[in-house]
Order: C-alpha cells, then sequence, then structure tokens
C-alpha cells in the first residue's frame, strides 16, 4: 500500500481501471467456470452410473454361473472407456470374480471391500460400486474406478481462457485509461507543476490554468484565490519590513541611548555621596549603593533579600512602622528621621525618604529608600539647643542690662534689667514701644554712632567699656 500511495495519480488511475476490468473479469468468469465446472462433474458421475448399469446387466451370467473367463470378457469391454482405470467384479459372498486394470498391469493393488450401492468423487479418482441383480436376486457388485484427468484438462482450459480473457481485459482497460484519466490527471499535474514553480521562484502572482468548470476547477480556482490572498499579504510584509527595518533601526538607536542613559543613572546612584537601597513590594532587600556599605557597615551580599529591619536600633515604636508602610504601600512617598544601628552595633540617626515604584497598572513592585546621616548635624542641633539655653539663662538673669539691636537701631531682645533700668515694666513693653534703642534710650546718640562704627571696623568682635548717658521711661537722664 505504501508504495501505491506514492505513485502518481496518473499511475495510480490507470492501476485503478486496470483493477475495475481485472475484477469484472474475474466476476464474469469465475461463476461460469464454477457452474460448468460442477455440471461437468454431474456429467462425468452420470456417465460412470450409466456405464456401471450396462456393465451389471452384460455381467449377470457370469455372476450366475460364477464363469470367471466370461466376466472378464464382460470387463474387457471398459478398453473403450480411456478415463476408466480398475474395475472388478464381486460374487455375492464378496469375492472377486474377475478384474480390470488399463493397459493390463497390475501393481499389487489391493482391491477395495464391496461397499454399499453409490458414486463419489476422491482424491484423484471417481468412484462407484454397484449392485448386480437378476429378478431381484443378489448377484453380486462391480466396482469401477475412473480417474479425473478430464476434469483436470477442463480445469486447465478454463485457467487459459481467464488468464487470456483477464490480460485481454487488462490490455483493454490500459489503453482506455490512458484515454480518459487524462481529463482527472491533466488537472492535477498542471497544479502540482504550479505548485513547484511557486516554491521554487518565490513568487506568489503565478496562477494555475482553469482548464474547466468540475470540481477540478474549484481546487484551481481556490488555488489560485488562496495565491493571490498569500501574494497580498506577501507584499504587505515586505512593505513592514521596510518599515519594520526603519523602526527597528530607530528602536535600537532610543534603546542604546537608553541604555546610555540608564548606564549613567546607575553609575550616579553607585557615586551618590547619600545611601540609597531598593527592595522588592515584600521589603526584601535586592540592590544597595556603595555609599549604604559606608554608611550601615553592611556589604551588598550580606544584606540582599533581608528586610531593612536588620538596621533597626529599636528606638522607634511599632506604630511608627506602621505609619511608614501605610503610606508607601498606598503610593505615597514617606520622609522622616530614624535611628539605626551599624554593624558594628554604633547608632546613628538618618533622614531617610523612601518612594514606591509603580508599573502602569498601577502595580507597586519595588519601594526605593535614600538615605542622608545627619547624625552630626543632629549633635551639632543639641549642642546649639544647648548653648542656646545657656545663654538665655545668662540673659535673662543677669543683674546688667543686655540688649541686641540692628544695625539701624532696632531692637531685638532685652533682658529684664535692661528694661527695669529704663523704667519699663518688662522687656515686652520695652520692645512694644521702642522702636530705635539708638536714638530713644540713649541721651547722645552719636556716641553709640561712634562705638557702632569701631565695631563695624573691627569686624563686629571685640571688647571695650563706655561711658554713656541713658534716658528712662519718664524721660529722667541717669547715666549706669
Amino acid at each position: 500500500m505504501k508504495v501505491f500511495r506514492d505513485l502518481s495519480i496518473r499511475r495510480k488511475l490507470t492501476l485503478l481501471f486496470m483493477a475495475i476490468a481485472g475484477i469484472t473479469a474475474a466476476m464474469v468468469s469465475v461463476p461460469m467456470a464454477v457452474h460448468d465446472f460442477l455440471a461437468f462433474k454431474e456429467g462425468m458421475a452420470r456417465e460412470m452410473t450409466t456405464l456401471a448399469e450396462v456393465m451389471a446387466r452384460n455381467s449377470t451370467a457370469a455372476l450366475t454361473f460364477h464363469d470367471a473367463a466370461g466376466a472378464r470378457d464382460v470387463l474387457q469391454v471398459l478398453q473403450a472407456e480411456p478415463d476408466v482405470t480398475r474395475a472388478c467384479l464381486y460374487t455375492a459372498d464378496n469375492k472377486p470374480l474377475a478384474t480390470y486394470t488399463r493397459g493390463g498391469k497390475v501393481t499389487g493393488f489391493q482391491w477395495p471391500e464391496p461397499q454399499d450401492q453409490g458414486i463419489r468423487f476422491e482424491q484423484e479418482r471417481l468412484v462407484q460400486f454397484r449392485d448386480v441383480t437378476l429378478a431381484g436376486e443378489h448377484l453380486g457388485k462391480l466396482y469401477i474406478e475412473s480417474d479425473l484427468e478430464r476434469l483436470h484438462a477442463r480445469l486447465r482450459a478454463y485457467g487459459i481462457a481467464f488468464l487470456v480473457t483477464a490480460g485481454l481485459a487488462f490490455i483493454l482497460a490500459f489503453l482506455i485509461s490512458s484515454r480518459f484519466q487524462r481529463p482527472i490527471s491533466r488537472p492535477l499535474l498542471d497544479l502540482v507543476q504550479t505548485t513547484e514553480a511557486v516554491a521554487r521562484a518565490a513568487d506568489y502572482s503565478i496562477r494555475a490554468a482553469l482548464p474547466n468548470r468540475d470540481e477540478f476547477g474549484h481546487l484551481v480556482s481556490a488555488f489560485n484565490g488562496m495565491l493571490e490572498q498569500i501574494e497580498k499579504r506577501d507584499r504587505q510584509l515586505r512593505e513592514q519590513g521596510e518599515h519594520l527595518e526603519e523602526e527597528v533601526a530607530s528602536r535600537t538607536s532610543d534603546l542604546f541611548a537608553a541604555n546610555r542613559q540608564l548606564k549613567l543613572h546607575a553609575s550616579a546612584l553607585k557615586a551618590a555621596a547619600n545611601s540609597i537601597l531598593i527592595t522588592d513590594e515584600s521589603g526584601a532587600i535586592v540592590w544597595t549603593n556603595p555609599a549604604f556599605s559606608v554608611l550601615s557597615g553592611y556589604s551588598a551580599e550580606e544584606v540582599l533579600g533581608k528586610n531593612p529591619r536588620i538596621l533597626s536600633s529599636g528606638g522607634q515604636e511599632k506604630e511608627f512602622f506602621t505609619q511608614l508602610w501605610a503610606t508607601i504601600k498606598s503610593g505615597k512617598t514617606w520622609r522622616g528621621e530614624l535611628v539605626n544601628r551599624r554593624k558594628n552595633g554604633t547608632l546613628y540617626t538618618e533622614e531617610m525618604t523612601v518612594t514606591p515604584v509603580s508599573l502602569q497598572t498601577g502595580e507597586i513592585t519595588h519601594f526605593i529608600a535614600i538615605k542622608q546621616d545627619i547624625t552630626e548635624r543632629k549633635q551639632a542641633e543639641l549642642a546649639l539647643q544647648q548653648a542656646e539655653e545657656k545663654y538665655r539663662t545668662l540673659f535673662e538673669d543677669a543683674v546688667v542690662g543686655i540688649f541686641q539691636t540692628t544695625p539701624d537701631g532696632r531692637p531685638l531682645s532685652i533682658n529684664r534689667a535692661l528694661a527695669e533700668m529704663h523704667g519699663y515694666d518688662s522687656p515686652e513693653h520695652l520692645l512694644a514701644e521702642v522702636s530705635n534703642a539708638i536714638a530713644e534710650l540713649f541721651v547722645d546718640p552719636n556716641r553709640m554712632n561712634e562705638l557702632r562704627q569701631i565695631l563695624q571696623e573691627q569686624g563686629g568682635a571685640g571688647r571695650r567699656g563706655y561711658d554713656r548717658a541713658s534716658r528712662r521711661h519718664d524721660r529722667r537722664h541717669h547715666r549706669p
């Protein structure tokens, strides 16, 4: 079947015509041959039966008188029957009286025991037993054996006739198929050639010829329509390919520029003086810059995959971090200060800004934390606060009058001793009523202007005593 499947359509059609012719010849010849064969066998049986009846009537006298010579003479008549190979006359007591063998040759043949009257075909022979009677008296039996040469000759003749008939049918079928298979095979062959031409030249403008309007015509028409669609899509693909090349070149240029920009940003992040770390949406650290390692004492490898809580000093309450995560999980930026612990155990204060990174869909994927060490600044602020508190204590509790003014004389601060010295109830009372301390509190403002000039020449630094007369709230003069 595989060989048949691989044959061309023309040869398949030819073989199909020849097979139909062979099957037709067989369907016509075989039943006729079988009928004739069976009829011939039946004729042979009838002829044998007739011969046996004649021989039985002719042998009654020999059997009655047990005349063996007469019985042999009766059997010699069978020489005229070339099909008969053996015959035997049995007496009433089943003893052979006379026998006949074709050609007169006896080869040690064992004559069969007499059997009931009947005729049957056995392997390579036809056998018949016949009762010999006279006036109803059983005289003996007749055995006749015939070969089947005539039947075999008939079969050989049937075979030769069938082969000749089949051969003529095959030849006729071949000649007819060569003529009538062309309307079927030619359109298919043309279509195959067109397909090979399209594949070989990659030219989808080629079209197959439309020979007729039957099913093959519909097939060719559909094939041409498919080629037309492919040609159209191929043209569109070429146009899109040309545009795509330009697009790819443009995108590649943009990609290179973006990569350069990313590298620049990455270098900037690595070189940034502020500590930077990036976590995923669950809070696991995925990247840190060198400044983070300098600030915390942890290398990047030590913190990758860990939570930033490894830096926690325990100085912040749980609510602090709950509010922090709630803020950034909502997509907002968090800013604040917190105290963390370095790897070596020392504490430091940092100012931190945490910004969420979101996709276009709004889904948060990462968080970026930018940290600045403000430990020294916080220490300076604390020292300044302590100094201010100390200064304020000295300023407020001093028994001498102390004041500060702007260069143009506007009072900034006045202690209680000075307010009382000038007759005011409190420093606030004096500041509320005096807009120019030099002009309103001193009798000789020029002396204060000279002092201001000297201080400006000395850069505002220096220490010097001055004696000047000042004016009280009740406009009386006094010299402190």
